[in-house]
């Protein structure tokens, strides 16, 4: 590590380290998820969330509503840019986004959001939002 800082310089050492940091943490990324299965990421990644559920179960609405209070300008654009997207796909003006032929394709029914977003509509509308949104104002107040 130190042979390769002395390569730059003295000037650039803390820049070079930076570097070779990054590139470790990006090659110790790429190592990790080259050595799981699909099936084996979708089965930890559900443990870890059950996990979770039943540890925290009661405090997650404290989370869902600083995730509302601080995310909202993002999820207003990301609905936008879904609307957007499923907009160009129907209309089919864009030569790669041709809309399919098979009627039973999700995005063919999805409405005006895309598939992805719609589980994600789903998953929100599955929360308590009268909680969730009155500690997401105490959590404004709070702030």
């Amino acid at each position: 590590m130190w042979a390769s800082a002395s390569f730059s310089g003295t000037i650039a050492v803390g820049t070079s380290l930076a570097a070779m940091t990054l590139a470790s943490l990006v090659a110790s990324a790429i190592m990790l998820s080259a050595s799981f299965s699909k099936d084996q990421v979708k089965y930890n990644k559900e443990a870890i969330l059950e996990r979770v559920r039943a540890k925290y179960g009661d405090n997650l609405d404290y989370v869902r509503g600083l995730f509302i209070v601080t995310m909202s300008p993002f999820l207003i654009l990301y609905l936008l840019l879904s609307m957007i997207n499923q907009l160009v796909r129907r209309v089919g003006v864009n030569p790669c986004s041709r809309p399919s032929s098979n009627p039973q394709d999700p995005d063919q029914t999805a409405g005006i959001f895309t598939v992805r977003t719609r589980k994600h509509l789903a998953k929100i509308k599955r929360w308590d939002r009268a909680n969730v949104f009155t500690i997401a104002v105490y959590w404004g107040i709070g702030y």
